[in-house]
């Protein structure tokens, strides 16, 4: 995997991650019937937040690449521990992709599902998969 597809990934799992974030923060807070509008304005405030986060750890990883005695060395360090990072995120984001995509069926039991099943489950596991990300 070529050095631009790893952070162009990385960084569309962070901003991924930081929607999904957006979403879980405002589930089950608002009492309108019709709520697609505000999930969508929850996912676009998540997005933007995440962009803070996003900056904060670029702005920390140049100091550290500008403080680095061999500089070649620390970016193909970092790149490689990308590599690693997204044989464990791209398997999760995946499955919760996927389960938000059963969520756009009309069905309210598919939609339950997906809540029982994956979101339950996955959110309990996530500190782990972070964890595993970056061991």
């Amino acid at each position: 995997m070529g050095d631009v597809t790893t952070l162009a990934l990385l960084y569309l799992l962070a901003t991924m991650d930081a929607a999904f974030i957006g979403y879980r923060e405002a589930a089950g807070r608002n009492a309108l019937i019709r709520k697609s509008a505000y999930y969508r304005r929850a996912l676009l405030r998540g997005a933007l937040w995440g962009q803070l986060a996003v900056l904060v750890a670029g702005v920390a990883i140049a100091a550290f690449y500008f403080a680095a005695d061999d500089r070649a060395a620390f970016a193909s360090a970092l790149l490689e521990a990308g590599r690693r990072m997204l044989l464990v995120y791209v398997p999760y984001a995946a499955i919760v992709v996927a389960a938000f995509a059963v969520r756009l069926l009309p069905s309210v039991d598919l939609r339950s599902l997906t809540s029982v099943l994956i979101f339950g489950p996955f959110l309990l596991a996530r500190p782990a998969v972070v964890v595993a990300g970056v061991a």
